[in-house]
């Protein structure tokens, strides 16, 4: 096994995060979920309206749901961030973003779009 150097200020934090026992993966995906209601719980919404966005998936797919972002009363075009969450591809939603994405839609000005998309193993790739 191959150990890869990490810069001294991410090591630190690497040390903080909680590891994910994926081995009961319901279970993780039970533990994400309320740990990210509890850190959702404040974020401040204000100057940012938050909808949900379905998009058609390919052929014979689901939907795909997208949370978007947007800084209340803005017209016309903006910028664009597009976030694709964490997880692993096992864990995580647009949950794990949500309170950074209200603070670049709103400090940025911006439209921040959040995908929510499946996760293995019960979709895998392609």
């Amino acid at each position: 096994m191959t150990n890869y150097p990490f810069d001294p200020e991410v090591a630190a934090a690497l040390a903080l995060m909680p590891r994910a026992d994926v081995s009961d993966l319901d279970g993780a995906r039970e533990e994400m979920a309320a740990l990210l209601e509890v850190v959702n719980a404040d974020v401040d919404t204000r100057g940012v309206d938050v909808t949900e966005l379905r998009v058609p998936g390919p052929d014979g797919a689901p939907d795909v749901v997208l949370r978007c972002y947007r800084p209340r009363g803005a017209t016309g075009p903006l910028p664009v961030v597009y976030d694709i969450h964490g997880g692993g591809f096992l864990l995580g939603s647009p949950d794990l973003d949500h309170g950074h994405n209200v603070l670049l839609s709103r400090e940025l000005q911006a439209a921040v779009f959040a995908v929510d998309y499946r996760l293995a193993p019960e979709h895998p790739y392609p």
